[in-house]
C-alpha cells in the first residue's frame, strides 16, 4: 500500500477544506511562433505583492510536449506561491484572521511519518492545537507529539544573491549584468545583508530593513526602486530555493493615491531662445572662464547632438571618426561610451559645424598627443552613475548661475537632458522625419518597420550631416582656448586615478 498523505487547511474560524489544484497549461507563444512561453495571471490581491499583472518565463523550447511538462511545473510553483500569499494576507474588516496549511504523512499502517507546517511564528500556538486536535482523531494516534518546522532556509543570502545574478546572466536579464550589479543592486544588497546578517533570511529581516528604506530621507522613488531590487532577488529565492513567500509582502510597495505626477509633468521642457542665450552667451563662455574644460564643452555637445550625459560625459577619444569621410563620433557603444540605454542608442552621430569652428576637432588632437584616452579626463567617475553624476552636478549648478531652470531646493523640467528635446522640437520644425531625427538621438523604433527592417541599416551619413548642419540656433561660440586652470583639472583627477 503506497503511503497517503493526509492534507488539512486549517483556519482560525475552525473550518477545514482540502486542497485543489487545477490544471492549466498556461502557453503562449512567442510573437514569431518560435518559444514557448509560461504565461500566468497573478490575482488581483497578489498584484501588490507580486509587482507585476503577469508571471512570464521563457521556456527556451519550440517543442509543445517539452513545453507543457514545464509549464505544469511552473504551474504547480505558482499555485503554491498564490495560496501562501493568500493565506498571509490580513483582513482589514475582521480583524486579524490567521490562514496556515499543514501536512500529515502517514505510513502504510496509519501512523504519523511526517508532519509539514506553513505558518508564520505567531501563528504557532493555533497550529499546534489544530494539530492535536487532528491527531486525536486518527486511531492509535500518542496525543503528542513533536511538531517539526524549518527554521531557516535551504539556501544562504550570500548563495542566493549569486545564484540570481547567474540566472539572469544566462537568460539575459540585463543588458550588462556587471554594469547592473555593480550600480544597481550592490549598493542595496550591502545594506540589506546588515540586517540578514543579525536575524538571518527571515521575516524579521525584512521587516528591519522595510522600515530603514521608508525612514530613509530620500525620493519616495528611490524607495520604491531599493525595495523593489531586493524583491526580485527574495522572489528567485520563493521560486528557486523554497524561500519563505511570507517575505515578498514586505518587499513591495507602489506609491499612495494622489502622490504620483502624471506623464506630462515629468517631461523635460526645452529651453527657449531666451534661456540659451543665458546659457551661451554668458560671462563664462565669452571669457573662457570655466573651472573645466568639461563645463565648456558638454552644454555644447548636448545642443548639437542630442546625446545623454551619461554618454557624453564618459566618451573616448577613439569615438571620433571619419564615416563616408565626413567627421563623426560614435555615441554609446561598447567600447567608446560603455553601452547605451537600449538598442538603438548606439550610432554614428555628424559633428556640428558650430562645433568644429569652436575647437573640438583641435581639442581631440591636443588631448591624444599628451596621451589621454577620454575627452574629458577632467571628470572623476562616481562608484554609482559613472561619469554622468559629477557631469550632472556641474551643469545643474551652471545653469543655476546664469538663472536658467529652478533654484536650489526646487525640482526643476530644464535640465541637461532638455538639450535632446530642444534639437528634436528643431528637427521636427525643419522638416527632418521622424526616423532620421530618432536614430540621431538614439531613441527607440515606434514600429515594426523601424525596428525590424531599419534596425540594422546604418545612419546615411551624408544626409544625416546635412541635416545636423541644417539646424541653427543663431548663438555666437567663442572657439576653445586651453588654459593652466584646465591642465589642473586634467591633471587632477589623472593623479587621483593613477
Amino acid at each position: 500500500m503506497r503511503s497517503t498523505a493526509f492534507f488539512l487547511s486549517v483556519f482560525c474560524r475552525g473550518c477545514y477544506t482540502k486542497v485543489l489544484h487545477m490544471a492549466q497549461d498556461f502557453l503562449t507563444l512567442s510573437r514569431h511562433g518560435t518559444i514557448f512561453y509560461y504565461r500566468r495571471r497573478v490575482p488581483d490581491e497578489l498584484r501588490a505583492i507580486i509587482g507585476k499583472p503577469y508571471l512570464v518565463k521563457s521556456l527556451g523550447t519550440s517543442q509543445r510536449g517539452l513545453a507543457l511538462i514545464m509549464a505544469r511545473a511552473y504551474a504547480a510553483r505558482t499555485d503554491s506561491i498564490y495560496q501562501y500569499l493568500k493565506t498571509m494576507k490580513k483582513s482589514q474588516s475582521d480583524g486579524y484572521q490567521f490562514d496556515y496549511t499543514f501536512e500529515l504523512d502517514l505510513d502504510e499502517m496509519g501512523k504519523v511519518r511526517k508532519i509539514k507546517v506553513d505558518a508564520t511564528p505567531e501563528e504557532t500556538a493555533a497550529v499546534e492545537s489544530a494539530i492535536q486536535t487532528a491527531l486525536t482523531n486518527l486511531p492509535s494516534q500518542p496525543a503528542r507529539m513533536a511538531i517539526s518546522r524549518p527554521l531557516s532556509p535551504a539556501v544562504t543570502a550570500s548563495e542566493l544573491y549569486e545564484d540570481f545574478f547567474r540566472e539572469g546572466i544566462g537568460t539575459e536579464r540585463w543588458k550588462n549584468a556587471e554594469t547592473s550589479r555593480l550600480h544597481d543592486y550592490d549598493p542595496v544588497w550591502a545594506k540589506f545583508s546588515v540586517h540578514v546578517e543579525k536575524y538571518g533570511l527571515t521575516l524579521e529581516a525584512v521587516k528591519q530593513y522595510r522600515a530603514e528604506v521608508l525612514g530613509a530621507k530620500v525620493a519616495v522613488n528611490t524607495k520604491i526602486r531599493n525595495l523593489s531590487l531586493i524583491h526580485a532577488v527574495v522572489m528567485h529565492g520563493v521560486e528557486r530555493h523554497e524561500l519563505d513567500a511570507a517575505l515578498l509582502i514586505n518587499l513591495k510597495t507602489t506609491k499612495l493615491k494622489g502622490k504620483g505626477k502624471s506623464k506630462k509633468t515629468n517631461t523635460y521642457l526645452p529651453f527657449t531662445e531666451d534661456e540659451l542665450k543665458r546659457l551661451f552667451h554668458s560671462v563664462a563662455y565669452q571669457g573662457n572662464s570655466f573651472k573645466k574644460p568639461s563645463q565648456y564643452w558638454l552644454p555644447l555637445l548636448g545642443l548639437y547632438t542630442g546625446a545623454r550625459i551619461e554618454e557624453l560625459a564618459g566618451l573616448h577619444l577613439d569615438a571620433f571618426i571619419s564615416v563616408d569621410e565626413l567627421p563623426a563620433m560614435l555615441l554609446s557603444d561598447e567600447e567608446t561610451t560603455d553601452g547605451g540605454k537600449n538598442e538603438f542608442a548606439p550610432r554614428y552621430v555628424p559633428i556640428h559645424h558650430e562645433l568644429i569652428g569652436a575647437g573640438l576637432l583641435q581639442y581631440v588632437d591636443f588631448l591624444r598627443a599628451r596621451g589621454y584616452l577620454r575627452l574629458f579626463p577632467d571628470i572623476g567617475e562616481a562608484a554609482r552613475d559613472g561619469y554622468g553624476k559629477r557631469a550632472t552636478a556641474d551643469f545643474i549648478e551652471y545653469r543655476r548661475t546664469v538663472g536658467v531652470g529652478k533654484s536650489q531646493g526646487e525640482r526643476s523640467r530644464q535640465v541637461f537632458h532638455s538639450f535632446r528635446s530642444t534639437l528634436a522640437v528643431k528637427f521636427y520644425h525643419a522638416g527632418i522625419d521622424g526616423d532620421l531625427s530618432r536614430r540621431l538621438t538614439g531613441h527607440a523604433a515606434i514600429d515594426v518597420h523601424q525596428g525590424t527592417y531599419l534596425g540594422a541599416a546604418s545612419i546615411p551619413m551624408a544626409r544625416a550631416t546635412v541635416a545636423m548642419n541644417q539646424i541653427s540656433f543663431n548663438l555666437i561660440h567663442p572657439p576653445f582656448v586651453d588654459t593652466a586652470v584646465y591642465e589642473k583639472a586634467r591633471s587632477r583627477v589623472r593623479g587621483r586615478s593613477r
